[in-house]
């Protein structure tokens, strides 16, 4: 039988980026390891929630609920043996995010833009949970490391959706129309993150190091939106350009946090 999966490749990536920082700040051992766990086990879990929200109700929807479940369980029961609790506040907060999720999914609309960005900002927080495990504590460090890649993804998500739509542009200039719009929400998301690092930066909140991270994935959205339209790039080769700029940039917010 094979496994219930969530279907957006590049979530994966802002899931575990953030997720394997924070377990490495938070020191690792074997509760960082079991918070990984975890949050792996939490984030299969919405695949059969999303199914049955949309009416599903046969015995592999069931049978991999309570597989994840049970893994997400005795995930919580190691942690709270081994006395780590500091990462409990954060699904509790981000149970609205859920929520949220559940009710497009009811609506067969999981694709919808704000179903997607808000998920994509809230998936860091996988980050905070792995160091909350690992270092027994939730510091300022793994806040940080949170906001950052929250920060990235909210300007990676628009930025994906013009070249998505770039694509059916090139192939149907009845698109056109709807790339024009996503290629200024996502210039507009571009300005905002820009505006807001560097005032981060401007008064001392994180250090030079960090607000540098960013750099490299402004200058790829900043390069990337007027091609756009002009070149058909495949879906897998930009998945994997993302994947790199993802990596690259939580590697030097991880540096930065040390």
């Amino acid at each position: 039988m094979r496994p219930l999966l969530p279907r957006e490749h590049g979530a994966w990536g802002m899931l575990l980026l953030p997720a394997l920082a924070g377990l490495l700040l938070g020191g690792g051992g074997a509760a960082g390891w079991l918070g990984l766990l975890l949050v792996l086990a939490a984030y299969l879990l919405r695949a059969p929630l999303e199914a049955i929200a949309r009416g599903r109700h046969d015995a592999v929807v069931w049978t991999w609920l309570t597989i994840y479940l049970a893994v997400a369980v005795l995930s919580t029961a190691g942690l709270a043996a081994l006395g780590r609790v500091a990462w409990w506040p954060v699904p509790l907060v981000l149970g609205p995010v859920l929520a949220l999720t559940l009710w497009f999914a009811s609506r067969r609309a999981g694709r919808e833009v704000l179903n997607e960005l808000v998920g994509a900002i809230a998936l860091p927080a996988a980050g905070l949970v792995t160091y909350a495990a690992a270092a027994g504590r939730l510091e300022a460090a793994a806040i940080h490391l949170g906001a950052a890649c929250a920060l990235y993804n909210a300007v990676t998500v628009p930025y994906i959706r013009t070249w998505v739509m770039a694509r059916r542009a090139f192939k149907n200039e009845a698109w056109l129309p709807v790339l024009r719009r996503v290629r200024w929400a996502a210039a507009a998301a571009l300005v905002g993150a820009v505006v807001l690092v560097v005032g981060l930066w401007a008064g001392g909140v994180w250090p030079r190091l960090l607000a540098m991270a960013f750099v490299p994935g402004w200058w790829r959205i900043a390069s990337g939106l007027p091609r756009a339209g002009q070149v058909d790039l495949p879906i897998q080769t930009l998945g994997w350009l993302e994947m790199a700029h993802a990596s690259l940039f939580t590697v030097v917010v991880a540096v930065a946090l040390v």
